[in-house]
């Protein structure tokens, strides 16, 4: 497996773990029967999936000591959106006829056990506890990797960084990479505490002097620090490493950083005693090499230009398709079903939409005049953000005649209908204890599988 592949496969498992240890998936029994509250081209999302999603999105905080930080309003019309887009993502991936190999989720799922360090048994139980099947979950990985691919394919090409953008962005925030300047020091510190007596700090301020005399008299500062000092760092010859400004009393600092290498203070008296310093090395300030901040850069500019990418990429499948939300049980007005995505703003570098792509005639993974770098964005979900290479011209060509498919007509919404009056029946008999969890999910999916 290449690094690249390996990354995004933590990427996922991160995501799949946060389900399978986050709790229980699946919302309590309640008396609300199941019904469709979106409608996604000729598929569909029902009330007691969004319910599972919400569950595990609360204990995904709870678990990170998060929970404060969760949206106290709009929470499930965030959630929605995020299926909406899912659904989209891999509705895409299937008209390129991208697929997941089962080899990759067993990989997964090894993962999985691995890092929680729990064998198959253990895995079992906890699914058993979510009432969730082996095969649902590995169904649940299985959209999720593909999630992975869709939307690195379609996003990854588009972000790139030139050497010019690099190299722009870091005259322009010199002062992000200034480096402060350093002094390596030494000190041999007399202690006065308020608790001694005039005398006892009257022979402690006699005893600095006297030591003052013996390093000007030549003696070893390192020797005498060891002897004199009552800091923790006498054993150490009072050596206090490298430091900067703002880490340390005013009144010492200021007499450190105005000494020169090899020079000695006179007795400095701060509210921990009395100091004498000896400075070592001093390292002046300045500003970091662009090589080394290079990569900080990119990994700025990268991310910036994913995500403006991946909204124009999801923008463009919302336009070409049927998105229907009923999560209030109407059909929302359509001004007020675009204001999540109104509210984004302009984007700064807007993909052409997806029925007038054309391929360039550059080969995936190279680089046209127009593009720049590579990128490899550490996200899938909330918010999604990785990455992939160009569409063929093949490729263009199958998602443009799929995209010239016409938008459901009355025959599709029937049967939406059907199936919706079918989930509330199975998930009446579930609640009455007439059929098990298990069925359900079991009758809910075949119900599915039918659109």
């Amino acid at each position: 497996m290449s690094l690249r592949k390996s990354i995004n496969t933590k990427i996922i498992l991160v995501q799949i773990c946060l389900l399978l240890l986050g709790g229980s998936t699946f919302a309590a029994k309640g008396e609300v029967l199941d019904r469709v509250v979106a409608k996604v081209n000729d598929e569909i999302i029902t009330l007691s999936g969004l319910e599972e999603r919400l569950t595990a999105e609360v204990n995904r905080y709870r678990q990170a000591g998060m929970l404060d930080k969760l949206p106290k309003e709009g929470l499930e019309e965030m959630m929605l959106d995020r299926m909406v887009d899912e659904k989209l993502q891999i509705q895409d991936g299937k008209k390129l006829g991208m697929s997941v190999e089962e080899e990759q989720i067993m990989k997964a799922l090894d993962d999985i056990k691995r890092s929680n360090k729990i064998d198959d048994y253990q895995l079992e139980e906890m699914l058993s506890k979510e009432s969730t099947t082996m095969e649902q979950y590995k169904e649940t990985i299985r959209k999720q990797i593909l999630v992975s691919k869709v939307v690195g394919f379609q996003v990854k090409n588009r972000t790139k960084v030139s050497e010019k953008e690099v190299r722009d962005y870091f005259r322009k925030h010199r002062k992000d990479f200034s480096l402060s300047p350093k002094v390596k020091a030494r000190h041999i510190l007399f202690i006065l505490d308020e608790g001694l007596t005039k005398e006892q700090k009257d022979q402690k301020k006699q005893t600095a002097a006297q030591v003052k005399q013996m390093l000007d008299n030549g003696e070893k500062f390192e020797e005498l620090a060891k002897k004199y000092s009552e800091d923790v760092s006498a054993s150490e010859g009072g050596d206090l490493g490298y430091l900067e400004r703002g880490k340390m009393v005013i009144d010492l600092e200021n007499v450190i950083f105005s000494l020169k290498a090899g020079e000695v203070s006179d007795l400095v008296r701060t509210p921990y005693g009395i100091h004498i310093v000896k400075v070592d090395a001093v390292k002046p300030g300045g500003t970091k090499p662009f090589e080394e901040v290079r990569p900080e850069i990119e990994n700025v500019l990268k991310s910036k230009k994913f995500q403006t990418n991946y909204e124009s990429y999801m923008r463009d499948l919302r336009k070409s398709a049927f998105i229907e939300k009923l999560l209030d049980g109407k059909k929302p007005p359509e001004k007020k079903r675009r204001s999540r995505l109104a509210r984004r703003g302009p984007q700064k570098e807007k993909l052409p939409p997806l029925k007038n792509r054309k391929s360039s005639g550059v080969r995936p993974g190279k680089s046209s005049g127009s593009q720049k770098k590579k990128i490899d964005p550490d996200s899938i979900f909330a918010p999604l953000t990785v990455s992939v290479k160009g569409k063929s011209a093949a490729q263009h060509q199958v998602a443009e005649k799929v995209e010239k498919k016409s938008k459901p007509v009355s025959k599709s919404k029937s049967r939406f209908a059907k199936v919706q009056r079918e989930l509330k029946r199975i998930k009446k008999m579930r609640d009455d204890n007439i059929i098990s969890e298990a069925d359900y999910q079991k009758k809910k999916k075949q119900l599915l599988s039918k659109l």
